[in-house]
């Protein structure tokens, strides 16, 4: 058999070295000089290859990967012009089980995205999660891919899987159970997941660490080609690259329909943004991708502005609570603690001026009682419906303790924007 390896260029991201490729010739000159009644032994003087190697092909078994990929080539042929094959499931030994689809090597346009989505066929763990988040309908696998493409850039980690030939890799969440609302969060994540054929699957919680005092929610996902195409495709990252510090490449977004660049933020800030009960704000922190999520919330008329957190170092976009509840920023179908914050905070009562007397008697109550900052914003925001802001009650505060030291404090106490 004349050897032509230009097949194995039909697969996404495969290597193969020449020892391999001699592999490649060595399995078919063996079934050729089978074809002529020699015996395994005969076979291997000739070859130069060990008796039992030879006899495991014959019979089928320990057949080179190089050889199955093949044989999988001559069953689904060479994929259209600018794209590879690739299949989603593999055995625990790493052999490729499919279903083959056909992915653009790099992704300019949305509908090169579409060209590779519509082949994807959700699995059946998809039916159960779609009643559950009011999903109807498989079609909106566009919006589901978005919002997990946003949650991959957010807290999520990637983990590459190295094999001999190819590197796969795997989704991995984890978030705190401090919030009942992000084991929805994880479900959902999985529903995105499932709608691609992908298996996602909630494990056991991980234990709280040093800094944080909550277990943690954790979901895995299947290792697959798939995620590998996305990472690099699709987000433009290196093998060696991390969404926490490398830029992603994928200016595409910016031409996407208005719906799925909604959907690819929410994905985001349901993973790495916050709201601000103080500041009355929404925010995103968007480092190292600050200038292409500026430029998405453009696009969607949305106006923003960079923050700092000094804390850690790390840009965010803030967005007025107004644009975070008309977008929305976060996910209606998920409906996180964030997202509630969001309704709560633009549904509530300002007061401009000097509390009220009910309210200002409550504010004190609580300061006596140890609660400030943010738990009694909260508090007095679900309770209430009244937002109110850390420097009124610091004043107040202060005021209390002047008084205590026979000092007169003046001041106007104001929850207006």
């Amino acid at each position: 058999m004349q050897e032509d390896f230009s097949f194995l260029d039909y697969f996404y991201e495969m290597h193969f070295d020449e020892k391999e490729k001699k592999k490649f010739s060595d399995f078919f000159r063996a079934i050729e000089l089978r074809k002529q009644k020699n015996f395994a032994s005969a076979i291997a003087d000739v070859t130069n290859l060990p008796k039992h190697t030879i006899e495991k092909w014959l019979f089928g078994k320990n057949i080179p990967f190089v050889i199955r990929l093949f044989q999988h080539y001559k069953k689904i042929g060479k994929p259209k012009k600018g794209c590879q094959w690739l299949s989603i499931n593999s055995t625990r030994g790493g052999l490729f089980t499919g279903p083959w689809v056909q992915v653009p090597l790099k992704i300019n346009a949305f509908e090169e995205v579409e060209y590779a989505l519509n082949q994807l066929k959700e699995i059946e763990n998809f039916q159960v999660l779609k009643k559950k988040f009011g999903i109807k309908t498989a079609e909106q696998k566009e919006l589901l891919f978005a919002y997990l493409l946003g949650m991959l850039i957010g807290d999520s980690s990637k983990p590459a899987i190295k094999r001999k030939n190819r590197t796969t890799r795997c989704i991995t969440i984890r978030l705190t159970t401090a919030h009942e609302s992000n084991e929805l969060l994880g479900e959902f994540t999985s529903l995105c997941a499932n709608v691609l054929g992908l298996r996602m699957k909630k494990c056991k919680n991980c234990p709280a660490g040093k800094c944080n005092t909550n277990p943690f929610y954790t979901w895995i996902s299947q290792s697959s080609p798939l995620i590998q195409w996305v990472f690099k495709a699709c987000l433009g990252l290196e093998d060696n690259g991390r969404t926490t510090y490398d830029k992603i490449k994928a200016d595409w977004l910016l031409t996407v329909p208005r719906e799925f660049r909604i959907c690819f933020l929410q994905g985001l800030a349901d993973s790495d943004g916050f709201v601000d009960l103080s500041a009355q704000h929404a925010a995103v922190i968007t480092h190292p991708n600050t200038n292409l999520i500026e430029k998405i919330f453009d696009s969607l008329g949305v106006r923003t502005r960079r923050w700092l957190i000094t804390q850690t170092g790390l840009w965010c976009l803030v967005v007025s609570i107004k644009d975070a509840f008309e977008l929305p920023l976060f996910s209606p179908e998920v409906k996180s603690y964030r997202y509630q914050k969001v309704i709560k905070l633009f549904n509530a009562k300002r007061i401009i001026g000097h509390f009220p007397a009910w309210l200002g008697k409550k504010v004190d109550d609580n300061i006596k009682a140890g609660i400030t900052g943010t738990k009694l914003m909260e508090k007095i925001l679900d309770e209430d419906g009244v937002a109110i802001r850390t420097k009124s009650i610091n004043r107040r505060k202060k005021k209390m303790e002047s008084k205590k030291e026979g000092i007169v404090c003046l001041g106007i106490e104001s929850t207006a924007l």
